[in-house]
């Protein structure tokens, strides 16, 4: 059997052509979009979505599902990059439904990662 491969090898391998922040054009705009997250920083991405989408009653807290994708994608896009949204409920909806910018910073983000935060709030709902 071969040799173990130390962990600060196999860091180094996986570093190469690594990109810790892209800059894209968007529309004539250029946004910095984040490649990856921390670990700490995509758990607090998953909490802020599920503490956004919670209410409590009678001391028991309850998610409303309806607004998971909406809180969502708005989480996403303020850790991935640094586009502002705006404060008003109905202009950031239209931004996130009707332009392109959730996908573009989702292509160009870390997939797996993404879709580990989004699988975690499933499996969340499903336990609850």
């Amino acid at each position: 059997m071969a040799d173990l491969v130390s962990s600060d090898k196999v860091l180094e391998i996986a570093s190469r052509g690594y990109k810790e922040v892209i800059k894209y054009n968007w529309h004539g705009e250029i946004i910095l979009i984040r490649c990856y997250l921390s670990r700490e920083e995509e758990w607090r991405v998953i909490h802020s979505i599920l503490n956004t989408c919670s209410v409590e009653n009678d001391g028991a807290k309850y998610i409303i599902p309806e607004m998971l994708d909406f809180v969502a994608r708005t989480e996403i896009v303020a850790a991935y990059s640094n586009v502002e949204l705006p404060r008003d409920i109905e202009e950031r909806h239209k931004i996130l439904y009707c332009s392109d910018i959730y996908d573009v910073i989702s292509k160009h983000s870390n997939s797996d990662q993404i879709n580990n935060i989004l699988s975690s709030i499933k499996m969340y709902l499903q336990m609850g």
